[in-house]
């Protein structure tokens, strides 16, 4: 039998913690249910840190009324930044007060069925060279010298570019200030030797560095962490391999991930496992494990193992992103993708997210994409979206687009004048944008997937699964009728039981359980719930078979 269950979309989010099944390695929760996040950022980048979340703003707020457009959308996810050098405002000292905030923020997400990743956020590493993350006073000293065995020539081919040697104003803080910053791409400020000295102090403990990093991450783990919303946290986003001029090696594909990161990470899982046991705990390889030649060369991650021991396999993922604008150095020359590299950036960004899930089976974890896009409201941005989409669908991963709104994001190809959020700068919605990442797809499955396609032209999506009658919950489907099933839609469900059901929409808005009989004990049933949303639940089946749920438009 199959039948309805009706319930708010919030109580999706429950007082038990979602984590991962070691043998399908997906995220799973308290019923057993396989889940799959579909999900955006939220980093805002400056002060005050954190979203404003009163009043609706098209550039940064992040309000009830934002969150409640989330889940319209088929959002179950966020990547929220909190920031190191909000938290540690001065040299051991914490602010609780935004900490504070930080939590209201993640209740109210997951009031409304949105899990938080809390994410250890930095771009060319602080403020004190043009980047974010780490505080001030830690980047006051670093080194302005191209040393090591290839310094002076690299300084000479312009691949070491001392930041002092800029001579860009300051603010009241003794920061650049960021219409200077903005005088150049951000990541072109990765290639000064401070950049690279404050990232080897980070990894060797030079000065403690790395002690005050996990001491940020102690305190917010006992601070905010036992929080039922919170799936996990991000250790850090995107390390650079370093230090790459005094030890070249390290930017080898893979080398850093096994030398530098993998021993920090051990102990930042330590701390957080401590603090928050049922936790997950996402970690990243450095970016430089993908090259820009030949249309992007993607090499294997350096690690060899997990962060940490078996008994942890339930509370690890990896965690990696996918720009095509790695792929070679001129195909974001205007701040996205160009029509002209669609082929390539298809190929690069399957290529890439296939090949960590290859990673991730090797070290029998899961994965998760948790940046990409950071595109604007074009074919363009469509493209991009679509191709990391499939390849996560094809790879059974989730995701998360880069980012909800501008949030103060200066470290970001697109610059003061263009947004490479949901809004656009006059506060009109990117709706080509918003309409290619509210894609189809099945958030909690009462099983374990199989397949996942969705056809973006044509609203065709199709998915197979193992359904286990041991999982005691419903299956969700999210399908956006504005966007895709403007006439309606059919949905079919069939299995070795029978084959149901008929049109979905006939049904969307009646209180009362419709079903339609498919044969000796097998019947269907279902309601929309809420909007864009569904919920079907397999009654009578009595051991795990394949099911498949199709649904066309009509």
């Amino acid at each position: 039998m199959f039948l309805l269950s009706i319930f708010s979309l919030g109580s999706l989010v429950t007082g038990q913690r979602i984590q991962i099944n070691p043998e399908t390695r997906m995220f799973t929760d308290e019923y057993g249910r396989t889940v799959i996040f579909h999900g955006v950022n939220a980093v805002y980048k400056l002060p005050p840190y954190f979203p404003n979340n009163q009043t609706f703003s098209p550039q940064d707020s992040l309000t009830p009324d934002d969150i409640l457009n989330l889940t319209s959308w088929g959002f179950n996810f966020i990547r929220l930044g909190v920031m190191w050098e909000a938290v540690e405002y001065s040299l051991g000292k914490y602010n609780d007060t935004y900490l504070s905030i930080i939590t209201n923020m993640i209740n109210a997400l997951g009031d409304q069925g949105i899990y938080t990743l809390v994410d250890a956020h930095q771009d060319v590493f602080s403020r004190k060279i043009c980047g974010e993350g780490v505080p001030d006073y830690y980047a006051s000293n670093l080194t302005d010298k191209c040393e090591g065995p290839l310094g002076s020539i690299l300084q000479m081919l312009g691949a070491c570019n001392p930041f002092s040697e800029l001579h860009y104003q300051v603010d009241q803080n003794g920061n650049p200030l960021l219409s200077d910053c903005a005088e150049k791409m951000f990541a072109w400020y990765y290639s000064t030797p401070e950049a690279a000295d404050g990232f080897s102090r980070l990894y060797t403990n030079k000065d403690h560095y790395q002690d005050w990093f996990l001491k940020y991450w102690d305190h917010v783990t006992k601070t905010i962490g036992k929080n039922p919303y919170i799936v996990g946290y991000d250790i850090i986003n995107e390390p650079l391999a370093a230090n790459m001029f005094t030890e070249p090696w390290t930017a080898i594909p893979g080398v850093n991930d096994y030398v530098n990161l993998f021993p920090m990470y051990q102990k930042a899982q330590g701390i957080m496992s401590e603090n928050d046991p049922d936790a997950v705990v996402f970690f990243e390889p450095i970016q430089g494990d993908v090259m820009p030649f030949l249309g992007g060369m993607v090499f294997p991650i350096g690690f060899t193992e997990p962060i940490a021991n078996s008994s942890y396999m339930n509370r690890m993922i990896l965690n990696d992103h996918s720009y095509c604008c790695q792929a070679g150095v001129a195909i974001c020359a205007n701040g996205e993708p160009a029509l002209n590299y669609t082929d390539i950036c298809t190929a690069f960004n399957y290529a890439r997210i296939t090949s960590r899930a290859i990673d991730a089976k090797n070290l029998n974890l899961g994965l998760i994409i948790s940046e990409f896009g950071a595109c604007f409201d074009s074919q363009n941005c469509v493209n991009e979206i679509t191709s990391v989409a499939n390849a996560c669908d094809d790879n059974l991963a989730g995701w998360a687009y880069w980012q909800f709104k501008n949030y103060s994001d200066f470290t970001t190809s697109a610059g003061f004048e263009r947004s490479e959020g949901f809004y656009n700068v006059d506060g009109t919605l990117q709706s080509n944008k918003v309409k290619a990442l509210a894609r189809t797809y099945v958030p909690y499955y009462q099983g374990v997937p199989i397949m996942i396609n969705f056809n973006t032209s044509t609203g065709a999506f199709i998915t197979v699964f193992t359904l286990d009658p041991n999982v005691n919950n419903t299956t969700i489907l999210f399908a956006h009728q504005e966007f895709y099933y403007n006439s309606g839609m059919n949905v079919m469900v069939n299995n070795t039981y029978g084959n149901g059901c008929t049109d979905i929409t006939e049904f969307a808005n009646d209180d009362d359980l419709d079903s339609v009989n498919l044969g000796v004990g097998y019947s269907c049933s279902y309601k929309n719930f809420k909007p864009n949303y569904y919920s079907f639940s397999f009654v009578g089946v009595t051991q795990k078979v394949n099911t498949t749920v199709t649904i066309t438009s009509k």
